[in-house]
């Protein structure tokens, strides 16, 4: 019984003296204090509200959670000490922005100081707090890299472009866990080769190593040709670099050697190569050069927008330059001249692909011509003028064609007067004009099937091609020598030669619709700066306005940005009252002379 009583007396004692230690033996084992379960849960809850956040934003913190989420909350750009040095780097890079065409004020990043010593911790709302704004800040770099700073369509319909941005979880996953996360996170500016050679003139300007050339200019003065003496030809000669010779008198001299150097000038301007400098020779020769920091600023943006792969054989219409190119394998081997919208029915910029090419097509009159052009015109008997340009008009059943009827007016005179015709009416109406040689298309078409019904075509209004601004169209894109254009496009798609082409066109005249195996990429865009590969800058005039429009995006006042002036319609008041009295008599005028009738519809016909 002793015996019990003893062991169950020692079992107590040590009992009582385990008691304590198993009581600590939890504590004991209860994991460190980690980043994951302090610092990361502090980020979560700083990444659980999006409100006031824009949409891109939300975006970005949706996609932030995710990655925490698979990292189990261990942050990616702290620890207790402060920042890692990838972190740092990329907080660096950020701050370099601006010589990217980026504004670093846009970029919110963290400050924090490191620990004083290895042992010394910071403070964990701060690391998170730093945590949070870096991912933000790597995310919104991408995303502007990309072109995500500007919404093209808040500009104007115009500028039909939808940024390909990054997915911001593959963003933030590649930047972190890249071995170099600077050279990663650059990447997503654009690579094509264009917009390198802006961002390197961009970034000479901002470091004060190029500025804008200082040209010689020629003041008003006489005209200067072949044979005259002049103290402007040696102005003239400084300016395109001309040697005067060793005697001084030659320098005053329009000599054969200068009229050959004004050629070759007017060539490249695309004016009329006459070797005589007149007015507008002058006016172009006096232009400013050397691009501003916002022109640059625009292009690159416009780049940023751009598909990241062009094609391997591609079109490409630059419209304030009035030129088409066929690029193969990132090299141009055909470049030719084109007609592009007026400032009134511009030309959308966007890219599709050439889906078939019509020989001998017919022309479909599209709406807007036919209710703004056609239907006020009807009253100054333009049906006459239809019918003598070979348009046909059909209607569907239960809708009155148009029709003229005579009326005998208050002098006993009858006058050829058309019927009344609602708008309604001509929507409803289909107004055609068959293949000839008078078709406003002239005898190949380019389709690549788009909402803003734009293609190329061929044209009978030769002469426009000569002039050094050609905004003539509704908005389509006419081409000088379309059978060329044809002969490489289709010889790379369907190995068609030239002969066959031939005989396309000279055989019947009927459509004949060659449809695209390779679907060819058509870019067209809007570039008012070019650098060629020898490092020659062009720069062009911004006939739309659309270069002040990007710049008031990138500074984010779009209230400020003025919409695209729409065409008037035939008929209606203008505000002057000398315009309105002048419009009325020339209405008169239309009246009285039966050939006038013609001149409204000669004038769509060459605006195509």
């Amino acid at each position: 019984m002793h015996f019990v009583y003893r062991v169950a007396f020692v079992c107590a004692v040590g009992w009582a003296a385990a008691g304590p230690a198993m009581a600590l033996a939890p504590e004991a084992i209860k994991p460190p204090e980690t980043l994951s379960n302090t610092v990361g849960t502090d980020v979560a809850r700083r990444l659980k509200s999006t409100r006031g956040a824009d949409a891109p934003t939300r975006k970005d913190i949706k996609a932030l959670r995710a990655v925490y989420k698979k990292r189990d909350g261990a942050p990616m750009w702290v620890t207790w000490r402060g920042l890692t040095p990838k972190a740092v780097a990329l907080v660096a890079e950020i701050k370099n922005a601006e010589r990217w065409g980026l504004n670093p004020r846009s970029f919110r990043l963290p400050k924090i100081a490191a620990a004083a010593d290895a042992t010394s911790r910071l403070d964990v709302a701060k690391l998170a707090h730093a945590e949070v704004l870096l991912s933000k800040a790597v995310l919104k770099y991408a995303r502007y890299a990309r072109g995500g700073r500007v919404e093209p369509l808040r500009l104007t319909k115009f500028l039909d472009r939808k940024p390909q941005l990054a997915d911001p979880e593959d963003v933030i996953t590649l930047v972190s866990t890249a071995a170099n996360p600077t050279a990663t996170l650059l990447r997503y500016h654009p690579q094509h080769r264009q917009f390198k050679r802006l961002r390197a003139r961009y970034v000479a300007l901002l470091d004060g190593r190029a500025k804008a050339k200082k040209r010689i200019k020629l003041p008003a003065g006489p005209l200067l040709k072949r044979g005259v003496r002049h103290p402007h030809v040696a102005l003239l000669r400084a300016r395109l670099k001309i040697d005067s010779g060793p005697n001084a008198t030659d320098a005053l001299l329009y000599d054969r050697v200068v009229e050959a150097a004004v050629r070759a000038y007017q060539k490249r301007e695309s004016m009329s190569a006459d070797g005589i400098v007149g007015s507008g020779t002058r006016a172009v020769l006096n232009k400013v050069t050397g691009p501003s920091r916002a022109k640059l600023l625009a292009n690159m943006e416009q780049w940023r927008w751009m598909p990241r792969e062009l094609g391997e054989v591609y079109v490409w219409v630059n419209v304030p330059e009035y030129k088409i190119r066929v690029v193969r394998d990132g090299e141009i081997i055909h470049t030719e001249r084109v007609v592009v919208g007026k400032a009134t029915n511009q030309t959308v910029i966007f890219s599709d692909e050439l889906e078939w090419v019509d020989f001998h097509p017919s022309w479909y009159v599209p709406e807007s011509i036919k209710v703004n052009e056609i239907a006020p015109s009807m009253r100054y008997g333009g049906m006459a003028a239809l019918e003598r340009q070979g348009l046909e008009i059909r209607c569907p059943s239960g809708v009155r064609a148009i029709r003229r009827r005579k009326q005998q007016n208050l002098f006993g005179f009858w006058n050829n007067e058309p019927e009344p015709v609602s708008l309604v009416d001509i929507r409803r109406c289909q107004v055609r004009q068959p293949p000839g040689p008078r078709n406003a298309l002239g005898i190949v078409k380019f389709k690549f099937p788009n909402k803003h019904a734009i293609y190329f075509h061929d044209t009978p209004s030769k002469h426009l091609f000569n002039k050094r601004t050609r905004t003539y169209s509704h908005g389509c894109i006419r081409v000088r020598d379309p059978l060329k254009l044809a002969e490489i496009l289709l010889g790379y798609d369907a190995d068609m030669s030239r002969a066959t082409i031939d005989n396309i066109v000279n055989g019947p005249v009927e459509t004949r619709k060659i449809t695209m195996r390779k679907k060819i990429k058509v870019h067209i865009t809007y570039f008012t700066a070019l650098i060629d590969n020898n490092g020659g800058e062009s720069y062009f005039t911004d006939v739309y306005g659309h270069d002040k429009r990007i710049n008031l995006g990138i500074a984010g006042k779009y209230h400020l940005v003025e919409p695209v002036p729409e065409p008037r319609k035939p008929g209606t008041r203008r505000r002057n009252a000398d315009q309105v009295a002048s419009t009325r008599r020339r209405a008169a005028q239309q009246r009285r002379r039966r050939s006038s009738s013609d001149d409204w519809i000669k004038n769509i016909f060459q605006g195509f």
